[in-house]
Formats: C-alpha cells, sequence, structure tokens
C-alpha cells in the first residue's frame, strides 16, 4: 500500500481549511488568554564583587585561605537553614495561603528554589604560578516573588546576611587561628622551660662530668700527674739530703767525742759531780724519788762517780750549734718528706676523682647531647611559632579593620518592573506554534476516519492507472460568492487576532513603541 505523498496532505488541509483556520484562531485566542492569566514572578538581584585585600600578601598573608566560590556555598548553606528561612518567611509575610497548608519543609524549599546565587568568573593571572586560570570575581544573588517589592526586600535581606556573614566568618576563623598559635607557642614555651629545668637539673647531677669540662678535666688529670711526678722526685732528693746530713751528723758526734774524751780532766768531773748533787737536792726537793728527772740526775751522778766519762762529754755539749743545725736539717727534710706524702695522697684521691669524671664524661654526653639537640629543636620550632601567631595576629586586625579579601555590594537591588517568569513571549509563540499543529492534526484525523480521494496520485493509487484526464473544480457563482465572504471574515479575523496578540503584547509584554525602536535598531534605520 503506497503512502500519501505531500501533495495529498496538502490537499487535504485545503480541503479542511476552515476547520484549521477556526481551530488555529480559537487555540491562539485560548493561548493568549491563558499567557495573561499565568501568574508573573518577579526578580530582583543584587551584584556583590569580591574585592582583593588592600595590603599587598607580601607584606601580611590573610590567615583565610579558602577559595571565594567555596565560602559564598558554605555562607549559603548557613543562610538556607530552615529556622533562617523561616524566619525571613515570617519577616516578609511570603507565601501566606501555602503556610496555611503545606508543611514547613514546602515552605523551606520552596523559599530555597527562588533563591539564586550565581558565580561570575572571568580569566586571571595567578601571581604565584604566572599562569592563566579561572577566578570568581563576582557573584548575584536573586530571588523571585510575586510581588515586585517584596522580591527587592528579600533580596536586600540576603545581600546583607551574605555580607554580614562573610565579615564574621573571616574574623571568626583568623581569631581561630589566632587563639591555636597561641595555644601551640603556649605548650612550646612550656616544654622550652621543661627542657631547660631538665637541662640545668642534669648540669647540677652531672656537674663534673660534663662534655663542656671534658678537657678541662683532662688537663687537670695532667697537671697532677705533673705535680705527683715532681713530688716523688722531690722525696727522692730529700730522702738523699737526709742520708747525707745523718753521715755528717756522725761523723761531726764521733769526733767531738774523740775531742772531749782528751779534754775532760778530773777537776772538771768533780765540779760536775758536785754540780749533780746540788741539781738532786733541789729534784728532791721538789719530787718524789720516783721521777723521771730524779731518776736520770742519780743515773748521771753514778756515771760520774763510776768514772765513765764516754758520754758525758757529748751530753753536756749537746747545745753545739753545729749539731743544733744538721738536727734541724734533718728534721726539717723529714716534715717535708711527710708532708708531699701526704700531698701525694691527695693527688692520687683528686686523679681518681678526674678519672671517674672523665669516664663517666663519655657516658653523660648522649644524654646531653640529646636533652640539648631537643632543646634547640623547641626553641627553633618555639621561634617559628611565635613569628606565626605575630603573623595571625596582623592577619586578625586585618580581617577586623575589613581591609582583608571582602565582598562589596556594587549593584543594590532594585524593584522589578518586568516580571522574570512566565517567559510570555515564548510562551504566545509555542502556543501559535501549536494552535496551528492542532488545526492540521485535526483535520487530517478527519481525513483518516471519514476517508476521501484528493487528486490525480490518489486516484491513480486507487484504480492501479493513471486517469486518462484531469478536470480542475469549477465553482458557481453563489460559491464563489460564499467564498469571498468567509475568506472577508477569515481576513479580519486575523486582524482581530494580530490586534489582540500587539496589544495584549503592548500590556503584558514590552510596549510597541520599545518593539518598533528595537526593529529600528536591528535593521540601522
Amino acid at each position: 500500500r503506497e503512502e500519501k505523498n505531500f501533495s495529498e496532505y496538502l490537499a487535504t488541509i485545503i480541503h479542511y481549511r476552515h476547520l484549521v483556520i477556526v481551530t488555529t484562531i480559537l487555540l491562539v485566542l485560548v493561548s493568549i488568554v491563558v499567557t495573561y492569566l499565568l501568574p508573573s514572578s518577579y526578580k530582583s538581584e543584587g551584584l556583590i564583587l569580591i574585592e582583593s585585600q588592600e595590603i599587598p600578601t607580601n607584606l601580611i598573608k590573610s590567615t583565610v585561605t579558602s577559595y571565594a566560590s567555596q565560602r559564598i556555598e558554605m555562607i549559603k548553606q548557613r543562610a538556607m537553614t530552615t529556622d533562617k528561612v523561616m524566619e525571613m518567611v515570617e519577616k516578609f509575610d511570603l507565601y501566606p495561603t501555602l503556610r496555611q497548608q503545606a508543611p514547613l519543609s514546602e515552605i523551606v524549599n520552596l523559599f530555597r528554589d527562588n533563591v539564586n546565587i550565581e558565580m561570575l568568573e572571568a580569566n586571571v593571572t595567578d601571581p604565584y604560578s604566572g599562569r592563566a586560570k579561572k577566578a570568581t570575581i563576582a557573584f548575584t544573588i536573586s530571588f523571585l516573588d510575586s510581588q515586585p517589592k517584596t522580591a527587592q526586600y528579600v533580596t536586600n535581606e540576603l545581600i546583607t546576611e551574605f555580607l554580614d556573614e562573610n565579615i564574621k566568618t573571616r574574623t571568626h576563623r583568623a581569631m581561630e587561628t589566632t587563639l591555636f598559635l597561641d595555644e601551640e607557642a603556649g605548650k612550646l614555651q612550656r616544654k622550652v622551660r621543661l627542657l631547660e629545668q631538665q637541662i640545668a637539673g642534669f648540669k647540677e647531677k652531672y656537674k663534673e662530668s660534663l662534655p663542656e669540662l671534658l678537657q678541662f678535666n683532662l688537663s687537670s688529670i695532667e697537671r697532677l700527674q705533673e705535680e705527683l711526678t715532681a713530688n716523688q722526685k722531690q722525696i727522692i732528693q730529700l730522702k738523699d739530703k737526709i742520708a747525707i746530713t745523718t753521715l755528717e751528723y756522725t761523723n761531726l758526734k764521733q769526733y767531738i767525742a774523740s775531742q772531749e774524751r782528751d779534754q775532760y780532766s778530773d777537776s772538771e768531773m768533780e765540779m760536775d759531780l758536785a754540780t749533780a748533787e746540788i741539781k738532786l737536792s733541789q729534784l728532791l726537793s721538789k719530787y718524789s724519788t720516783e721521777h723521771p728527772d730524779v731518776k736520770k740526775i742519780k743515773s748521771h751522778i753514778t756515771r760520774l762517780k763510776s768514772g765513765d766519762s764516754l758520754n758525758t762529754p757529748l751530753q753536756m755539749k749537746a747545745n753545739d750549734p753545729v749539731i743544733l743545725q744538721l738536727e734541724s736539717k734533718v728534721t726539717l727534710a723529714k716534715r717535708e718528706i711527710a708532708r708531699l706524702r701526704n700531698r701525694a695522697i691527695e693527688i692520687n684521691e683528686k686523679l681518681a676523682s678526674y678519672e671517674a669524671r672523665v669516664i663517666q664524661t663519655h657516658q653523660v654526653q648522649r644524654q646531653y647531647d640529646e636533652l640539648v639537640r631537643e632543646h634547640a629543636q623547641h626553641i627553633v620550632k618555639y621561634q617559628e611559632m611565635k613569628s606565626k601567631k605575630m603573623e595571625a595576629e596582623l592577619a586578625q586586625n586585618l580581617e577586623s579593620e575589613n581591609k582583608g579579601e571582602s565582598f562589596t555590594l556594587i549593584e543594590p537591588p532594585r524593584i522589578p518592573v518586568k516580571p522574570e517568569k512566565p517567559n510570555r513571549k515564548k510562551f504566545l509563540l509555542v502556543g501559535v506554534i501549536m494552535s496551528l499543529m492542532t488545526g492540521i492534526s485535526l483535520a487530517l484525523l478527519i481525513e483518516k476516519i471519514i476517508g476521501g480521494v484528493r487528486g490525480e496520485h490518489a486516484m491513480t493509487r486507487l484504480l492501479a492507472n493513471p486517469p486518462i484526464a484531469v478536470i480542475p473544480m469549477m465553482y458557481s457563482e453563489e460559491e464563489r460568492r460564499k467564498s469571498r465572504h468567509f475568506n472577508l471574515q477569515l481576513m479580519l479575523g486575523f486582524v482581530a487576532m494580530i490586534g489582540m496578540t500587539l496589544l495584549g503584547s503592548h500590556y503584558w509584554l514590552i510596549p510597541l513603541d520599545l518593539i518598533w525602536l528595537q526593529m529600528m535598531s536591528n535593521f540601522s534605520l
């Protein structure tokens, strides 16, 4: 079965042209009415510029490092909470009918759907890498509502909320950063002080074995060893001196004894005996016979009476200066030896002490170096943290004085003049097209239901042979008159429809003078 071609469809449409035209006109009128009756939504919009910080970043770096788009999204989430949304809904009396019927979540979702935040990006050069990239330089905030003033009020409220929340967020983040760094600096300072106390206690405990005293201890050991060697040499020299002096003393004693033995006479012995007896009587008047002095003088008298004078002259010459000098030399030498021996004992004790210090130094050095290294590391960290804290304080002052990156309202929201929704031009155009398509579809549907033969192609398909001749349609005078009358009515209907369309467009869409000026501008007239 052959399908119909375009000429047959066109013949069908022409045959049912009256139905197509009437249906199209009626549906276009319905589209105009529906377009007019659609509720209008007015959009009020404000433009906010994202300005970089006033102070150069190489002088003061802000502690708020997140991207502007990220902060805007965070502020949006805070501003679009259920509590804040309902606060604005009640403040501006939005959706009064819906609030009595719909649940809270539906009202909140409707409000959120009517809020629109759009980022404006531009190609900029990254000051650090020198590469081109896209950055958010501004953003718009808009709100849709059926009342133009309400749309403006709500948009103003949203912009104020965004500006205040941005300042609050940046200041709070800078303050939190400063507090965090201050706490960390305090922890490091306490750790440094604790390490200083540990080092001081360590030094006190091992004050004689610290690594810095190693050279001193080694020098002291060397000095003491030298002193001990010199001490031993002195002792040897003194012993030699005592031996020589003793020999001199012995020789002198023998010489004096031989001289005194030759010169000591009997008369002198008797004189000495008389003197001794007188001295004995004096002692007996004072002491008993058992007194040592009494016994000593009695022994002396006995020797004198016996004639034993071998030791008497020497005893009587014991105070000879030469003998006293020799005895003094020996005594002094012995005392010096005793002193040097005592000093040697002290030196050995000190040597043992210093050697113990040196041995302990190698054991102490590892722990001491660890403490000193840890202390130095914490000092560096503490100084870095203090430097960061000072930078954070400057950044906090930067944010509190609004010298950092800021949001600036450069285009405040105005009362909208034209509705944003619905787009009546598009609705009307779609309505006209759909009306025409509906009229044509209705004609084709009737043709399919009722049936008919339209044109020679249909006749050829029906009879399986082409017709011998084609006789055109012949109209009577009455049919022509009715056709002219209908065409006139149709033309008047089209004119009325166009007039109503222009009139509706003038009052509901765009004034005709603006359309005319736009057309003149497009054609450069």
